[in-house]
This record gives C-alpha cells, sequence and structure tokens, in this order.
C-alpha cells in the first residue's frame, strides 16, 4: 500500500528532489502533490486528502508552524513533518506542540527521512487496523501506546517520566509500563532513550560546533553527567568521542 505525500517548500529544487527521491528512499510513501507556501497548500487540502505533509517551516504568507495548526483543526487524519534549520530548532518544537509527528533537520539526510517515514507508516497500519475491528482491549492497548510515542517523540526535550505520561494518558503507570513493554519490545525508559539519542546524534550531525552541554541541554538531559553516562552505555563511547568521529 502506498501513503500519499504532499511536500511544501518555497524552493524548487527541494520540492523536485523530494517529489523524485522519495519514493526510493521510503517505498511506502509518493509524492501526489507540491505546493510553494502554507496558503497554497491549503488550497490543496480542501480539494484532496493526503496522509502526509511534509513543510518547510520558514516560507512566505504562511509558514509550516501556520499550515501546522490548520491542518491539525481541519485535517487531523493527515500526519505532518516539518524541516528545520538548526537555528529554527526552538521554532520546530513549537511546531511539535502543535501536532506535528515529527521534524528533519537541514541538511536533510536519507537515512533519517526514511526512518521518520516508516515509523509513521506503521503509525497509520496499526490505524487502519483497529477501525477495522470491533472496539477491544488489545486495539485500545495499541492506541494508548501509539499517544504514548507521539507524545514522546514531540516532548522527549521535557521531563517525562513513566508517571507524568501515565497521567496524561489517565491510566496508571504500571498498566502503562506493561502495555510499552508489550507493543514495543521496549521498556518505557530505553525506548525514551533511544529517541533521545537518535536526536543527540543528529543534532552533532547538522551542528558540529555545538558543545556537548548544549546538546545535553536540547534532548532533556538536566547535567551533561546524566547525559554522557547514558549516551556511553547507549553508544559504547562517549559523545566526544562520537562527535570526533563524525569530523
Amino acid at each position: 500500500m502506498a501513503y500519499t505525500v504532499m511536500v511544501v517548500d518555497d524552493e524548487l529544487l527541494m520540492r523536485q528532489y523530494l517529489q523524485k527521491n522519495l519514493p526510493y528512499i521510503a517505498p511506502s510513501w509518493v509524492v501526489t502533490c507540491t505546493a510553494e507556501d502554507g496558503v497554497q497548500a491549503v488550497e490543496h487540502l480542501c480539494r484532496q486528502t493526503f496522509d502526509l505533509v511534509i513543510t518547510d517551516i520558514r516560507m512566505p504568507d504562511m509558514d509550516g508552524l501556520e499550515l501546522a495548526k490548520y491542518i491539525h483543526q481541519k485535517a487531523p487524519n493527515t500526519q505532518v513533518v516539518v524541516i528545520s534549520g538548526y537555528d529554527e530548532f526552538e521554532y520546530a518544537c513549537q511546531a511539535l506542540r502543535s501536532g506535528v509527528c515529527d521534524y528533519l533537520l537541514k541538511p536533510l539526510n536519507d537515512h533519517k527521512i526514511a526512518e521518520a517515514l516508516e515509523r509513521i507508516a506503521e503509525n497509520l497500519r496499526g490505524g487502519a487496523t483497529s477501525d477495522q475491528t470491533q472496539p477491544a482491549e488489545p486495539e485500545s492497548g495499541h492506541r494508548l501506546v501509539k499517544k504514548a510515542v507521539e507524545y514522546i517523540h514531540a516532548h522527549y526535550s521535557e521531563p517525562i517520566s513513566l508517571e507524568i505520561l501515565a497521567d496524561i494518558l489517565g491510566i496508571t503507570p504500571n498498566y502503562l509500563s506493561e502495555l510499552f513493554h508489550k507493543n514495543t519490545g521496549e521498556s518505557y525508559s530505553k525506548y525514551v532513550t533511544r529517541v533521545r539519542m537518535e536526536r543527540a546524534v543528529a543534532l552533532m550531525r547538522a551542528c558540529p560546533d555545538m558543545k556537548i552541554y548544549q546538546i545535553a541541554e536540547r534532548i532533556g538531559y538536566t547535567t551533561n553527567k546524566h547525559f554522557s553516562t547514558a549516551f556511553k552505555r547507549h553508544f559504547n563511547c562517549t559523545p566526544g568521542e562520537y562527535a570526533a568521529r563524525l569530523i
């Protein structure tokens, strides 16, 4: 099954690149439409539906954040991924709080694009399976975990303990822990750590001059020591050693 994408970017080369290469980068997806800005994107959204909109965050007339808010309100079944530069990181975080499911840092990396779109495709497949069956405990549990995963990807830079997220979902921490491990094959803490480590590496690649303590703060660690310990446990090397390999 192919999922449909609209690419929104005021740069012609970016629109052309994604339209031509996305089916090879992420075979489950096909670009069926492009737009130069948010205003044009809204016009397309009024005429047809899309599984996903990939939008640049800075555009004239109607930017990516405004577009994301519009989609969240008017086309809630359409997923949104924003493209941003490092200097727009805080702006991207605002978009994540507006219903955006992920963001991609410039310069774009085909591997990261593939990872993000496969994750979205898995969520869409899970949602379709749930829609085709009568509501039951397994589907209910799957939906709760899906919400948990979406929240983690949107708020990984904030305190997101198991207790906090369970309270947001209206269930007990023990129940969330059981559901999470059953549906993802990972413990809640390991999943959060993996997401944060992936973001840390993305920042290292995109911003080689960024200090380790700055990366730690960006991905939700209150101390550099805590971040370095978690990083070494995950990658079997220190953040500094990993960053040196990228030079």
